[in-house]
């Protein structure tokens, strides 16, 4: 029939030759010929076309790196979702299957990346760039991204370079933030438009009224500066579909006109012809969405309208001539940059030139001559612009050599800052942090206070009605906390494009053993940076690891046989654990990857022995995967490092994507007991156990007290609602361990066990499977009930958890929740205490505007005292239930907040503050709590910490207990952050510094005016006068009260003088600076001094070797700035040349790098009496000294024979002189 479909290959259709029986292959209907019965028949283990993959017979599954890309194991929401998509563009009619796509007869090679449209963005990547050297058009990717890579960014230019349209999701989740790969450059942002009443029928029976607008955003979408275009449709994905069937049948309606469209011009033509949405448009029942003539961030260039978009290519039959726009792209800078007009913080502005790179083309015309206009507008949607360059060409411009043509875009013009900051509303001050009311889905939110845009218009100069354009937003702001040298941006490979996102969160911790600490980021490319202060990286870093596995196996391909692009390391969103594993000092760098191998690395960046380990993939092979058992190979969440079995040492604790908890020792041998199976064998009634991933960190603790730990962790796992409300009011609720617990989130959550779905939070016993009876802790897992748990697919529902003493019951309890379910705490035996209320305010709480009840989506709670009273609170990000009403009403727009949430955990009660309200959502966050300057207690007397706290709409906030911002606060990315900055003391002035990547991959440094050691002296400050300020945990471990942060060191450069009394056998050292318990904070409990009688202590193993100093002092409290004597003594120096070494250690054995001293003569005096020096006439080796003296020793002491006699000279600045006879006092 002209179309080639598996029907080619029927009875009676094909040659007998190459008949295909229905039911070859193993999934479908047995009775029904499909793809999978061709692709099972004509796999031959041959790669008969050379292109890097065999038998590529229909697309290829980079999820399981094979040619069958059948959907074996999607889920939840994302269950049919690749399949769904693939009708929305291209669903044949009149088959009593589905409704019609755009495109029914173009047609689709499937290729499968993840069982999950939240996916693995390099397996997106590998798809791109096989769609582009196997001459597809069209890709339609409705898929969040999981993280940022070079390698993604570069594919994606590929493909667009090779005429690849990539039509792109928004995303679902109604907001502005920044969805990946769709913020890439050459991608085409698809969002959705649905009528006033979408969604009523899903929560009323009632009849409909009157649609009184289909021109509603769809608030299953996203919006934002990147908007291009709008399908009728309630999700991003749907939409996504329906705007590839629209590109394909722009594609192929070329094709027929007898041309080829580049993925610009398909870009160009979508969003040029498109119906703009005006604001009368929108007018219905319930709130507008705001909109304007012209472009607008919810709605972009508008709602695609298919007839005037093939009219660009030509009706002859009814007069219409083609008119193709020219292309237009901003190639660089990257969207969303923040420009800061003074980078070296000197108050001049002296940083203000920007080169805007781009490209242009007109090459449809008589001839290829265009013009070009650079303008700016002040804001996110701008209504006015200004030119500030122009030009013209007689052919392209941004192009370079290649088949097809490279586009790496070149510099058409300098953005002069000035003229931008100048075009602001009069006395904008962009030294000061963004301010004002945040109103959702408005565009002046303080996220876009500093915003404008730029905008590339080409003209055909055969045409100048014809008329391409391109737009992207930036920032100019300056922030005079920027720590000099930051923010910075990571170009790996030369090629210009971001290394790497920060989704995995950084530490900072001094490696070198120079008192001074390093950031250390591992980035989303899979690389390990370790960088100074200053920006520098230390010798020995960036690390890099092995070639991700479903590359390697397809380096044949032709975009690798090439060069075009370097193949890549697995991605990661793990944050690398840091601690002194082999008890040297230094620390080791414990780095896993989401393929599931971890790797242990030495302080200098080399790798440990018997490293990597991996998961085990039997548990997650192939054969297995179904969905109901859609388990992955691969590690999501942190490594967390403790001492499982006692033995003094630190083990590698790590959850699995396979629902196995692995436990490795530090020499990368499994535990005894370990993986354990994380699933619950009894979910209730008639279920079955489900199969499924573990996303979090786990958080190791001690809960009952008894010296053995606990491994506490979620699952994905989704079960019925419990229908069980009688834990919600446990019978003890009135006794004096606990306080009443009936609130809000009591109420809520009976209504979640009736309606919802429930999760699981287990408690694993340290020995694992070797535990008698069974690895579980006795009453858990617990089963926690949610509104929605599955809403979407693989980063829930699972958190990671808290545990702290929040309770006056025994032990320690643990902070809990799953998506949409409450914030709840646990005790040791899994007994539910209380709901965290999550419905009231506090005194000074600002989230007025919808003062409904608060659900967590994909945040995590964090453990501290944030108002000093001695009581540990808790806090996490949240929104307000009108906000997942909108999901839901997808055409009305409540007013809803996003908020910081913080409650005292003795009673469930918000502190005053709270809930804050923030920017947007704060996905996989945790709150750090540190101070960064003063609040309330002015002059920073009090030392009252802060939340810190990030989110996805460029901001990061720093409240205290009252709600109150220190001075120079918030912070402006404009990006999106995830997970936990990184805090500590980068320069060595005795100040805290905090770091930050976003997922674009721009790494932060803020400076404060905060100690980096408390110096008050309230009684609740963390019980200890001096202590830390930062409440951080370079062991991953979420556990209240565990002490990380190693001593300071003695370091060498530090030693300002030592001096030894051979009488009394001391020494004397003096220091300029005193190291504290947490670097020069709190006291140490030891200097641990050790001396050998042989040769210099310099390795641990030596040190670890020497004799123990018999006197040493109590060590001073910790001082960054002074320092002072120390004497130490032992009667075995007298007589002996003794070499001294240190460590500094703390009460939990924490220790200093080694700091070596000495020589120290103990041995008596030499008096001299006669020195001779003779020179011979002839040849070396003639020449002699003699020197004759007296040793005040027992001859009897000293054997000449067999003892050896060594002569040290007391000064060494002092030159021996050519004298005979001399007196003792004048021979030096």
């Amino acid at each position: 029939d002209g179309i080639f479909t598996p029907d080619d290959y029927a009875a009676g259709v094909a040659a007998p030759a190459e008949v295909v029986a229905p039911n070859e292959g193993p999934h479908g209907d047995p009775t029904k010929l499909d793809g999978e019965d061709v692709l099972v028949h004509f796999s031959d283990g041959v790669d008969d076309d050379g292109n890097g993959f065999v038998d590529d017979i229909a697309g290829w599954d980079f999820f399981d790196d094979d040619n069958n890309p059948f959907d074996a194991s999607s889920y939840s929401s994302a269950d049919n979702h690749g399949s769904g998509r693939a009708s929305d563009a291209v669903a044949e009619a009149n088959n009593r299957l589905d409704g019609l796509g755009i495109c029914p007869q173009c047609r689709v090679k499937p290729i499968r990346i993840w069982d999950t449209f939240v996916a693995d963005t390099n397996n997106f990547a590998m798809c791109m760039l096989y769609a582009a050297d196997n001459h597809v058009e069209v890709i339609e990717a409705a898929i969040g991204g999981l993280t940022t890579t070079e390698f993604a960014q570069a594919a994606t230019q590929y493909a667009y370079e090779h005429g690849v349209a990539l039509m792109e999701v928004s995303s679902d989740l109604n907001t502005a933030d920044h969805n990946n790969p769709t913020n890439f450059n050459n991608t085409i942002f698809v969002k959705g438009t649905v009528s006033d009443y979408e969604g009523s029928d899903s929560v009323t029976s009632q009849p409909q009224p009157p649609i009184g607008t289909w021109f509603r955003d769809s608030n299953v979408t996203q919006y934002g500066g990147h908007a291009h275009i709008a399908m009728k449709g309630t999700t991003g994905s749907e939409c996504t579909g329906q705007a590839a069937g629209a590109a394909g049948l722009l594609m192929s309606y070329a094709h027929q006109r007898g041309t080829d469209l580049t993925s610009n011009e398909v870009k160009q033509i979508l969003t040029l012809t498109a119906d703009d949405v005006l604001p009368g448009d929108t007018i219905g029942t319930g709130v507008p969405d705001p909109s304007q003539t012209g472009w607008d961030q919810h709605f972009g260039y508008g709602r695609v309208n298919l007839r005037k978009a093939l009219e660009r290519l030509g009706v002859p039959a009814l007069g219409i001539a083609a008119k193709i726009p020219p292309e237009a792209t901003l190639e660089k800078p990257s969207w969303f940059q923040v420009f800061d007009p003074d980078m070296d913080n000197d108050g001049v502005n002296e940083s203000l030139s920007v080169p805007i790179a781009a490209t242009a083309s007109a090459d449809r015309g008589a001839t290829t001559s265009l013009s070009w206009v650079l303008e700016y507008g002040i804001g996110i949607e701008p209504t006015t612009f200004t030119q500030f360059a122009s030009g013209s060409s007689p052919s392209h411009l941004g192009f370079a050599a290649g088949t097809p043509p490279r586009r790496p875009g070149t510099v058409f013009a300098n953005l002069d800052l000035a003229q931008v900051m100048a075009a602001f509303p009069p006395g904008t001050d962009f030294s000061a942090p963004p301010s004002g009311p945040v109103v959702q889905g408005q565009a002046n939110v303080p996220s876009n206070q500093f915003a404008f845009t730029v905008r590339l218009r080409v003209s055909d100069g055969d045409d100048a009605t014809n008329v391409g354009e391109d737009r992207k937003v930036y920032f100019v702001h300056h922030d005079p906390t920027k720590h000099v040298g930051w923010p910075k941006t990571i170009d790996a490979n030369g090629d210009g494009l971001n290394d790497g996102g920060g989704e995995p969160p950084p530490h900072m911790v001094d490696l070198d053993g120079d008192n001074v600490m390093e950031i250390v980021q591992a980035t989303a490319a899979g690389r390990i940076y370790a960088w100074r202060g200053d920006g520098s990286v230390l010798p020995g870093f960036p690390i890099t690891t092995a070639v991700k596995r479903n590359v390697a196996t397809h380096l044949g391909a032709p975009v690798f046989t090439s060069g075009a692009i370097t193949p890549p390391s697995a991605t990661t969103t793990s944050r690398p654990a840091i601690a002194d594993l082999d008890h040297d000092g230094y620390p080791e760098i414990v780095y896993a990857n989401l393929e599931g191998d971890v790797f242990v690395f030495h302080h200098d960046g080399t790798l440990a022995a018997g490293f990597p380990v991996h998961v085990d993939p039997a548990f997650s092979a192939v054969p297995l995967r179904t969905k109901t058992n859609h388990v992955k190979t691969g590690i999501f969440g942190s490594p967390v490092l403790a001492d499982l079995n006692g033995d003094g040492d630190l083990d590698i604790v790590v959850a699995g994507l396979d629902q196995h908890l692995y436990a490795w020792d530090r020499h990368g041998n499994p535990l005894p007991g370990f993986p354990v199976l994380v699933q619950d064998p009894a979910p209730g009634g008639s279920q079955m156990p489900v199969g499924t991933e573990i996303i979090n960190t786990p958080t190791v603790a001690d809960l009952d007290q008894d010296g053995q730990p606990e491994i506490i962790i979620s699952t994905n796992e989704v079960y019925d609602a419990t229908r069980d409300e009688s834990q919600f009011f446990p019978s003890d609720q009135g006794t004096p361990t606990s306080i009443p617990g009936l609130n809000t989130g009591t109420v809520l959550a009976g209504v979640f066990a009736q309606a919802g779905g429930s999760g699981r939070i287990y408690a694993i016993h340290a020995d694992g499977n070797l535990h008698a009876g069974g690895p579980f802790v006795a009453g858990w897992p617990v089963k926690l009930d949610g509104l929605a748990i599955d809403v979407l697919p693989f980063i829930g529902p699972g958190h990671n958890v808290a545990v702290g003493d929040l309770d006056p019951s025994p032990g320690l309890e643990v902070a809990a929740s799953l998506t949409t379910s409450n914030l709840v705490l646990f005790r040791p035996d899994g007994t539910r205490i209380r709901d965290m209320d999550p419905s009231a305010r506090g005194a000074s709480s600002d989230a007025a505007q919808d003062e409904g009840s608060v659900l967590n989506l994909f945040e995590y709670p964090v453990v501290g005292d944030v108002d000093r009273d001695g009581n540990l609170d808790l806090s996490k990000v949240g929104v307000t239930l009108q906000g997942l009403v909108n999901l839901v009403l997808a055409g009305q727009n409540e007013p809803f907040h996003h908020v910081l949430q913080a409650w005292t955990g003795r009673t469930g009660a918000p502190l005053p503050g709270f809930p804050k309200v923030i920017d947007d959502y704060g996905l996989t966050t945790v709150p750090l709590l540190a101070n960064v300057g003063a609040t309330s207690d002015v002059g920073d007397t009090l030392n009252l910490p802060e939340l810190i706290s990030g989110n996805g709409l460029y901001l990061v906030h720093a409240f205290d207990a009252s709600g109150r911002e220190p001075s120079g606060w918030p912070k402006l990315t404009g990006g999106w952050v995830t997970g936990q900055p990184a805090v500590g003391d980068l320069d060595d002035d005795g100040l805290l510094e905090l770091a930050w990547g976003t997922r674009e991959g721009n790494y932060f440094v803020w400076d404060t005016p905060a100690p980096m050691c408390n110096t008050a002296t309230t009684p609740n400050l963390d019980g200890r006068d001096g202590a830390y300020n930062p409440q951080v945990n370079l062991h991953n471990n979420s556990a209240y009260g565990e002490d990380t942060i190693p001593p300071a060191r003695f370091a060498p450069a530090e030693i300002v003088g030592t001096s030894n009394d051979r009488n009394a056998n001391t020494v004397t050292i003096t220091v300029a600076r005193f190291p504290g318990d947490d670097w020069y904070c709190g006291t140490p409990a030891s200097y641990d001094f050790r001396f050998s009688l042989a040769a210099p202590i310099t390795t641990q193993a030596a040190f670890d070797a020497a004799q123990q100093v018999a006197s040493v002092p109590a060590p001073s409290h910790g001082n960054h700035d002074g320092g002072g004597d120390i004497v130490v003594g032992d009667p075995r120096f007298a007589g002996q040349i003794a070499y001294l070494a240190v460590q500094v250690v703390d009460d939990v054995g924490n220790r200093s790098p080694l700091t070596s001293l000495g020589p120290f003569s103990f041995a008596p005096f030499f008096t001299l009496q006669r020195a001779t020096l003779a020179f011979g006439r002839t040849g070396p080796g003639n020449d002699r000294l003699s020197l004759k003296g007296i040793v005040p020793m027992p001859l009897a002491a000293f054997s000449p024979a067999t003892d050896p006699f060594t002569l040290t000279r007391a000064s060494t600045t002092r030159r021996a002189r050519s004298r005979t006879g001399c007196a003792p006092s004048s021979c030096g």
